[in-house]
């Protein structure tokens, strides 16, 4: 009885979680191909949903496991804020695994797919004992090795200044609190062409960059990331970077504002 009350998901794996409570990752017809929210039945097509259709946007599509709520949302805490590492490993792996099916079915040559996490400021990996996207992500390029037999690089090469969490923040003014806030360093941009001369040659072939992060809610976070991996790409002299989405849960968040989120690079 205490493990049940007080020890939550930590006490089981995730997949025994997600059986215990009748679920399972979402099915592509659950939520849109593009923007990731939820739709009903025959609300997406080739161009999106009614939410994201005409809207530009730097990702092609989007892959999740679930809406931000519920079993989802608790492992999604648990990660975060317990330093649950092996849960997020868990849950990049089966990311990774729909990653891959979606990824093979749109004909994308998994030699040129690198895996990229949204980067964390160093006060709040200091502050939580843990990077959670990273580890999402480690987890992300084990599942799209397992589902391809391909080894996909992981590499952390954004870093990020520190700027007030997100949700403490209307959704109108997510936008502009994050917009300049990430880079690639020339430290992390001599490390990639030294140590990791597989990876440039993937940039210079034209990757397809996967983009790692826990939740979204507005794009705002995720804007940004994808901003600065073009500006590091053209520097890189790469022309075209394809970039899709891979998050652990999307938040079905409508306020004011949320759509101004979406809207722009």
């Amino acid at each position: 009885m205490v493990e049940d009350e007080f020890l939550d998901v930590t006490s089981q794996p995730l997949a025994d979680r997600l059986v215990g409570a009748g679920l399972g990752v979402d099915a592509g017809g659950a939520y849109c191909w593009r923007c990731g929210y939820s739709i009903g039945v025959f609300e997406s097509d080739g161009g999106g949903c009614g939410r994201c259709r005409g809207i530009r946007q730097p990702w092609g599509q989007t892959v999740r496991l679930g809406a931000y709520v519920g079993v989802w949302a608790g492992c999604v805490h648990e990660v975060k804020y317990t330093r649950f590492g092996q849960l997020g490993h868990e849950l990049g792996v089966l990311l990774g695994r729909r990653l891959a099916r979606r990824l093979v079915d749109a004909g994308v040559d998994m030699q040129r797919v690198l895996v990229v996490p949204v980067p964390t400021s160093l006060r709040r990996r200091l502050s939580r004992g843990i990077d959670h996207p990273r580890v999402i992500a480690g987890g992300v390029g084990r599942g799209l090795g397992v589902g391809t037999g391909v080894r996909v690089p992981v590499i952390s090469v954004l870093g990020r200044k520190h700027r007030p969490s997100q949700t403490s923040l209307p959704a109108s003014e997510r936008q502009v609190s994050v917009r300049g806030t990430m880079s690639v360093s020339r430290a992390s941009a001599w490390w990639v062409r030294m140590c990791r001369p597989g990876v440039e040659r993937r940039l210079r072939a034209g990757a397809t960059v996967v983009l790692v992060d826990d939740v979204t809610t507005t794009g705002a976070t995720l804007r940004e990331a994808c901003r600065a991996l073009r500006v590091w790409a053209k520097s890189a002299g790469v022309g075209q970077l394809q970039v899709v989405l891979g998050v652990v849960a999307v938040t079905e968040e409508r306020r004011g504002g949320v759509e101004k989120g979406l809207d722009g690079v």
